[in-house]
This record gives C-alpha cells, structure tokens and sequence, in this order.
C-alpha cells in the first residue's frame, strides 16, 4: 500500500472512531443498581415496593473525547423516571452523573401531579438534554 492509499485509509479509520466517541450507551445492570435507589430516595418513594417499576424511564448519554476532535473529555448520563405512588398520583425525576468515574450522583423531583403534567415536565428537560447534544441510549436486558 502507497503513501497516499496509507494516508486515506487512515483518514477513514480516525472519523469512524470519531463516530463510536460518541455512540451512545447502555447504563448496564450495575449502573442502574446504583442510581435507581438515589431517584427513589429523592422522590420519597424510598420505603415503598422495593419492585416498583416506573411508568416511563429513559437514559441519557453525553461522551466527547479531545482525542476524536471533541472539545473536551466529557462522559455524563442523566436517567430519567415516572413513578405512580400508592395514592395514585405520579412523581417524575432525574438522576445524574459522571460515567466511568467513581459514583456521585445527584437526583432531582422534575414534576409531581397527574400523569399528563408530570410526563410533559420530564419531557421538556429531556428536550433540552437532547438539545444540548445528549443522545438516547437503548437498555439492554
């Protein structure tokens, strides 16, 4: 292979890594483990079902490298949830953190009410997450 055929498949190789810098990512299991209790604490559904599930949940991921062209290295998550309580009404929150460093998260409530004026409060922030250049990840089994 010349010089010239070394130099572009190179060029290649460089933006696909650049594409997989920011693909985004299943939480995986251990992950969820951890920032599930900290929403569910914030929200005050902490003593509840232990097998609550929510209503409505969706996981952001940022990751940008200086390696790849990115400003800066920057690997963050926010986790999103509805929660129906006993009562029947419903609890929207947040959980975010840094990825691949050593657990701090912080959890915020996004909304509390009915169904419909909760999901649009999660919603909105979750807009404005994708607007910052947040993608959303699939979760595995």
């Amino acid at each position: 292979m010349d010089r010239k055929n070394v130099a572009a498949e190179l060029v290649r190789i460089a933006k696909e890594l650049a594409g997989y810098a920011r693909m985004p990512v299943d939480p995986g299991v251990e992950l969820r483990k951890d920032i599930i209790p900290v929403l569910k604490r914030e929200l005050g559904l902490e003593g509840m079902a232990a097998r609550m599930n929510p209503r409505f949940r969706r996981f952001l991921t940022y990751v940008e490298s200086k390696e790849f062209g990115g400003v800066s290295d920057s690997n963050k998550f926010h986790y999103f949830a509805i929660y129906q309580t006993p009562d029947g009404s419903y609890v929207g929150g947040n959980v975010w953190g840094a990825l691949g460093y050593p657990a701090t998260y912080r959890a915020m409530e996004v909304g509390r009410g009915d169904s419909q004026s909760v999901e649009s409060a999660v919603r909105s922030k979750i807009m404005r997450k994708l607007g910052k250049g947040y993608e959303e990840a699939r979760f595995m089994a």
